[in-house]
């Protein structure tokens, strides 16, 4: 038996697969320009319960990308290398966690990342729901990029 959305068991989706890796720029570990690199990563993963998977538009750096990479806070928190730089985004819903209910797939959003978990200068970002607003239509996404933090 079958039902909408569903063929013989597989379920069905409008949108396009998600690729396996995307573009970032990241640093590998705590020093100078020389850690910085722009390359492939694999995409952040499916979204927890309260979580958006965001394909980014645009994304902010400020000091705190900077004095993070520089290792300041290196004795307070936990990094896993590569890290993604950038905490500010704008962009667009691609998956909602089972528990998000105040956004849906396709809505443009804003808003910024909690902690050192990941980064937002990235194709694709992993969001908790509580740090994202919808975007509002008259302000472009470089410009709503630049709010957050």
């Amino acid at each position: 038996m079958t039902t909408e959305g569903e063929i013989e068991g597989e379920i069905v989706s409008d949108r396009p697969a998600l690729p396996k890796e995307m573009d970032a720029f990241y640093w590998t570990g705590f020093g100078g320009p020389e850690v910085c690199q722009v390359g492939k990563l694999p995409l952040p993963g499916s979204p927890g319960p309260h979580q958006l998977l965001v394909k980014v538009h645009y994304a902010s750096l400020n000091p705190a990308d900077y004095q993070q990479r520089k290792g300041e806070a290196k004795h307070l928190l936990k990094y896993k290398f590569p890290k993604v730089f950038g905490f500010d985004f704008s962009g667009d819903v691609v998956e909602v966690g089972s528990e998000v209910r105040d956004f849906k797939i396709g809505e443009e959003v804003f808003g910024m990342v909690a902690g050192v978990r990941t980064g937002t200068a990235a194709e694709y970002v992993l969001v908790d729901d509580y740090v994202c607003a919808l975007k509002p239509a008259e302000i472009p996404h470089h410009l709503a990029a630049a709010v957050p933090l």
